[in-house]
């Protein structure tokens, strides 16, 4: 099952670094994710400070959790409708916290992101098997990557 528009902005191939178009800029997508809250779990610096600015800038509640041990005790908390969660994480896997995520009746309807620097075939598959609606690659691109955030948070609501 696989469907590019979830992962790559319409009008973009993969790999594309060509200028979103007139129209869809940053500055006039800017809010486009307002008071949605979102949960991260990263536990590399430069990608928390980079996904921070960004979701932010959208005006998106953003919440960190640096594992997912962390992740697991938040969620009850914090409620997020999204958690872009990366599939490397220290002592248990991004994989393994979605599956406890969607086990769960009082977390399985969070939308799930994938954050990955890997860039192998099966990635996706395996990313969507697992509960996952989509999947980012690092390092994120700015200008495609609230686009789609936006529209997977529209799927979790009713």
């Amino acid at each position: 099952m696989t469907n590019d528009s979830r992962l790559v902005a319409p009008g973009r191939s993969r790999g594309s670094r060509s200028r979103p178009p007139p129209g869809s800029s940053a500055r006039s997508r800017r809010g486009a994710l307002r008071d949605v809250t979102i949960l991260v779990v990263e536990d590399d610096e430069p990608s928390v400070r980079l996904l921070k600015a960004v979701l932010e800038d959208e005006r998106a509640i953003v919440r960190f959790a640096r594992s997912a041990e962390e992740a697991l005790e938040m969620v009850d908390a914090e409620k997020p409708e999204v958690a872009l969660i990366d599939l490397i994480l220290p002592q248990m896997s991004g994989l393994l916290l979605a599956d406890r995520l969607k086990a769960d009746p009082a977390t399985a309807d969070i939308v799930l992101i994938a954050t990955t620097a890997f860039n192998g075939g099966s990635t996706e598959r395996i990313v969507l098997a697992a509960g996952f609606v989509a999947y980012v690659r690092k390092p994120i691109d700015p200008s495609t990557f609230c686009g789609i955030v936006e529209r997977a948070a529209r799927r979790g609501k009713p």
